[in-house]
């Protein structure tokens, strides 16, 4: 076992001796899709007293409901609105009497201003270590990681924290109830888009710290039950994202950028589908599809994709539908798939990602929905502001920020709640994903989209642009055909031509001392001196140990 997971396993085995419901956030009603979770928390807490528990006033909506489901007569809410009544005496033993537990939604800050240090929280953990159930919704679920984000300064917003990972508004803090070890919770996950907040939280966290955490995001009208065994399993309609460091994860996380985080793990759930958060596996994997990686390797032409042009929305091999058509399009199973231009094969591509929020969940989730029905695909993901250029190689290079699921590595994918009687929304787009790979990268970084897994990514930041590659002329040509350059520092440099296949035909390479213009002139000959027939060819113009380079497309004719 590596020291990863002795650091995050061990203590919850060890320590974890309660259950835990993560609700994330939306409305819950009688006969609809909260009635499985919380029906699961009544039956945690052994139908004893459950306390529903807030610092504004409480809704009494919540202890009745309970009490539906066979919780003690004598539950009920409990403000505890200020410190003095959070150590209260009457309110400890309050408390402490109760098998269960319920912080509701509202603002995280109020809770861990309030409560922390206080016998509140004595009481919580007491009633946890002996067995009970704790649960809370949307700012309740917020508190339960060990480490936590507390909206000290207000919340974050994902379009501020994935372009500034280190944004004031990000502020995490840790010791106060300590319920879930090495773990980062949020809710309103898809809707919100709030990927582009954990990850940057995980990176700050892991930077400042040196500590790896795990991220757990809940989805509205969803819940992520976790029994005493660290056992959880997911009830209602969207779905729950698991993302976790892995032993090939790299991590850079500068003031005043989008955060660098690689090779995560992750993992997505849904209704049904039953979890193991100590060796983070699905426990009833029949119920998916089990993924063989082909290990394809594609041919690539150079292309430039740009954020803000929705035209790369079919630049894939899959294109998604329907994106803005309505806000709740993913979650009515209302998006479609089509056959993309494959000029970027085996992917999909989503643009403007954080640009109306009204389409979050549809964009993320129908990024996903598309690799679950074409397992093999990898996401692209862009910001309006963002470009990725692509060469013949595969080798993407990120202008802004990008980020990537990687299916490759993959194991189980499906829809599982399709033929789920109990599903409460079976045909939603949210898919299970199960063993993909998170890549956020920001500018100047290198993804490779080609060959087999592991993929090759770069997260070193931005280097400087010190040459320039002209145009290739004449183009089409059928004796010589000249590309001039020009060098702005001393470096060497590398120019190789491939056929349509992607086989080097030429290479040529030289030092340059001065700065200054130069020619390149290619007559159709290849290394041993032959000609090569008519065709199309590329020329790959790159600085040497940079990763940095250019493509220029080459037609040869006789």
């Amino acid at each position: 076992m590596n020291k990863f997971l002795i650091l995050l396993v061990m203590p919850l085995m060890t320590f974890a001796q309660g259950s835990l419901m993560l609700v994330g956030g939306g409305s819950e009603d009688y006969g609809d899709w909260s009635d499985l979770p919380y029906a699961w928390f009544v039956r945690q807490a052994d139908s004893g007293i459950v306390i529903n528990i807030d610092v504004d006033e409480t809704a009494p909506w919540y202890a009745e409901y309970f009490k539906s489901f066979g919780a003690d007569s004598r539950s009920r809410g409990l403000q505890i609105k200020d410190k003095t009544a959070a150590n209260d005496s009457s309110t400890y033993k309050a408390l402490a009497e109760a098998k269960g537990i319920f912080m509701e939604g509202g603002d995280q800050w109020d809770y861990v201003y309030v409560w922390k240090n206080t016998l509140v929280e004595e009481a919580i953990r007491r009633v946890y270590a002996n067995g009970g159930v704790i649960g809370g919704t949307s700012a309740g679920l917020a508190v339960l990681g060990e480490v936590f984000f507390d909206a000290k300064f207000g919340s974050s917003y994902p379009e501020d924290a994935a372009v500034n990972c280190r944004n004031n508004d990000i502020h995490l803090d840790n010791g106060f109830l300590d319920l879930m070890p090495g773990v980062l919770t949020d809710s309103h996950f898809h809707p919100r888009g709030r990927i582009g907040r954990l990850v940057p939280m995980m990176a700050k966290w892991k930077i400042d710290t040196g500590e790896d955490l795990v991220g757990i995001g809940v989805d509205e009208k969803t819940a992520f039950c976790i029994n005493a065994r660290y056992q959880g399993i997911v009830y209602g309609k969207a779905s729950v994202t698991i993302v976790k460091p892995t032993k090939e994860s790299q991590c850079e996380s500068i003031a005043g950028n989008p955060v660098n985080y690689t090779n995560l793990r992750f993992d997505q759930l849904v209704h049904g589908l039953e979890y193991d958060l100590n060796n983070f596996e699905v426990m009833n994997p029949e119920r998916l599809n089990f993924y063989i990686h082909d290990n394809q390797v594609l041919n690539y032409t150079e292309i430039t994709l740009r954020g803000d042009d929705d035209e790369i929305l079919n630049a894939g091999s899959v294109a998604v539908n329907r994106l803005t058509s309505s806000a709740t399009a993913a979650w009515y199973g209302s998006l479609t798939l089509s056959e993309g231009s494959s000029q970027v094969p085996n992917a999909v591509v989503i643009n403007k990602i954080w640009s109306d929020d009204d389409y979050y969940e549809n964009r993320f989730v129908g990024g996903m929905y598309a690799m679950a029905e074409n397992p093999g695909i990898t996401v692209i993901y862009l910001g309006a502001s963002a470009t990725l250029n692509i060469d013949t190689q595969g080798r993407a290079w990120v202008g802004k920020y990008a980020y990537f699921i990687d299916s490759r590595p993959m194991r189980y994918f499906g829809f599982p709640q399709k033929n789920d009687p109990s599903a409460p929304l079976p045909n939603s787009n949210h898919p299970a994903i199960i063993n993909a790979r998170l890549h956020f990268l920001k500018d100047g970084c290198e993804y490779y989209l080609n060959g087999d897994y592991p993929t090759k990514i770069g997260i070193t930041g931005p280097v400087p642009i010190n040459f320039e590659v002209g145009l290739a002329y004449p183009n089409p040509f059928n004796g010589n055909t000249q590309i001039g350059y020009a060098i702005h520092t001393t470096m060497a440099v590398s120019i190789k031509i491939y056929d349509m296949t992607g086989s080097e035909v030429l290479r040529y390479l030289a030092n340059h001392s001065r700065t200054g213009r130069y020619n390149f002139a290619w007559n159709g000959i290849d290394q041993k001196g032959n000609s090569v027939p008519a065709g199309i060819y590329f020329l790959s113009f790159s600085k040497i140990g940079s990763g940095q380079g250019q493509v220029r497309k080459l037609t040869y004719v006789k």
